[in-house]
């Protein structure tokens, strides 16, 4: 019994693996069933749920590729997969960057197969460092687990801050940058209102 409840209760420690997603053209109830088959939506918490609306509203923020006649593909669950794991940690803006960017620089089938290899590693090793834990109390009760349950929040609350600092120094880089260039640019057109002559005045020889 015990052993049951701790299996319904944890999501999976694996993503589909990139060959195994469907290589066929797929509508929106489909994609919605995959997903929940693939990250136990269904038992997780509402934040994480998807929905028709949600799909609909990342490709409005260009998180994702539109569907073609309303059909979606492979590439489409490499982007939600990327997004559903990611969503309740970062922005959505910020998860559209780094996928972009990431397949840019690897390529859409190696980018899927390091980002499942790093959740899986990732997980892994969370549920052995707590596994001494868990066989000393093997019971699911808040007695038992509130020490795990509190260790695994401030750790999780860690990283989501680290992460935010780097999007944080990422968006003050790119502020900089741009100030900069408005100011390069106002120079050059301030140089160029100098070097011409107003209406009606000769240039001096």
């Amino acid at each position: 019994m015990q052993e049951t409840l701790k299996a319904a209760a944890l999501p999976s420690a694996h993503l589909p693996k990139y060959e195994d997603l469907p290589d066929i053209d797929l509508y929106m109830d489909q994609v919605i069933s995959l997903m929940e088959k693939y990250l136990g939506l269904g038992l997780s918490s509402e934040g994480r749920q998807l929905t028709p609306a949600m799909v609909n509203n990342y490709v409005k923020m260009k998180a994702m590729p539109p569907p073609v006649k309303k059909r979606y593909t492979r590439s489409h669950l490499v982007y939600l997969l990327v997004i559903c794991t990611l969503k309740q940690v970062v922005p959505i803006a910020s998860i559209r960057d780094i996928i972009f960017s990431e397949i840019r620089r690897l390529g859409e089938t190696e980018f899927y197969r390091q980002f499942s290899a790093k959740y899986t590693s990732a997980y892994t090793q969370v549920c052995a460092e707590h596994a001494d834990s868990m066989k000393k109390n093997p019971a699911p009760s808040m007695a038992n687990y509130a020490g795990l349950i509190l260790h695994s929040a401030i750790s999780a609350r860690a990283q989501q801050s680290f992460a935010e600092g780097l999007l944080a120094q990422i968006q003050t880089a790119r502020e900089l940058a741009i100030q900069e260039r408005a100011a390069a640019e106002r120079q050059e057109k301030n140089t160029k209102s100098e070097k011409t002559p107003a209406k009606g005045v000769k240039p001096e020889k």
